[in-house]
């Protein structure tokens, strides 16, 4: 394998496929008992979940510890973002995390990569479907990519910071690990205090908690005609390519230390 897994993330990992575990188990316990009552069984006998769990070593030679121990090799990956992560103006192979996921794949690691960028999204539109674009994809790394329709549509930069905090808390919570893609450019900086308040939003919370963080997912493309649509915002094919090129180089570096 080229990358090792944190232990907290590893601990995560088995847990969550653990309780899944159990509460199957104890599912099947209380209907067995249920049918035998129905047919008349004078003792119903309800395995008791401690009895059927038994201890670690006889849950690894059942199916469900086997099936997790092919699949505890494999990275999960949300990208929680925009039109920039969902592709806009390009088909879907061509987006930033499909692009991502195929180089990782050439390089050989086993990941699996979840596009869940919508075009237009805010950070509190972000927040708002957590539960079932980041939460219910269980995942071991969220890469946080909002933020900037918040600034074209003029959302205070306080409210933005808040949003970002709470998604980061509420990933934190699931055991998720984090990346933090910021949006800082050279024509951020340049549109005064508020662009530059925009700009100091993510590196200041990636140090508050201790996050991985991309400082800008547009570096080398945004202001550059050639990489972008004809809207001036959106790269082209082109500009994914160098996007993917920068971040694949960043999280590959995450993976193996």
């Amino acid at each position: 394998m080229r990358y090792k897994l944190g232990a907290p993330l590893i601990f995560h990992r088995l847990l969550r496929q653990f309780m899944r575990y159990k509460i199957q188990v104890s599912v099947i316990s209380f209907y067995a008992g249920f049918i035998l009552t129905a047919c008349g069984s004078s003792e119903p006998k309800i395995t008791p979940q401690a009895t059927v769990l038994g201890d670690m070593s006889t849950l690894i030679a059942t199916n469900e510890i086997t099936s997790v121990q092919t699949q505890i090799d494999v990275i999960k990956i949300v990208f929680l973002g925009d039109s920039l992560t969902a592709g806009f103006g390009l088909p879907q192979e061509q987006a930033w995390p499909e692009q991502v996921q195929k180089r990782l794949k050439a390089a050989g690691y086993k990941t699996a990569i979840i596009n869940a960028g919508v075009s237009g999204d805010t950070t509190a539109n972000g927040l708002a479907r957590y539960d079932w674009s980041v939460g219910s994809a269980e995942a071991d790394i969220l890469v946080l990519a909002l933020g900037a329709n918040d600034f074209l549509q003029g959302v205070s930069p306080a409210t933005t910071r808040q949003n970002l905090k709470m998604i980061i808390e509420r990933a934190q919570n699931d055991g998720m690990e984090i990346i933090l893609a910021g949006v800082a450019t050279p024509q951020l900086d340049q549109l005064g205090p508020a662009g530059r308040a925009y700009a100091s939003i993510y590196p200041e919370l990636a140090a508050e908690y201790k996050l991985s963080f991309f400082a800008s997912m547009l570096e080398g493309v945004s202001g550059r005609a050639d990489l972008l649509q004809s809207d001036g915002l959106h790269p082209t094919q082109a500009g994914v390519e160098i996007m993917a090129d920068r971040f694949t180089q960043h999280l590959r570096s995450e993976l193996d230390n």
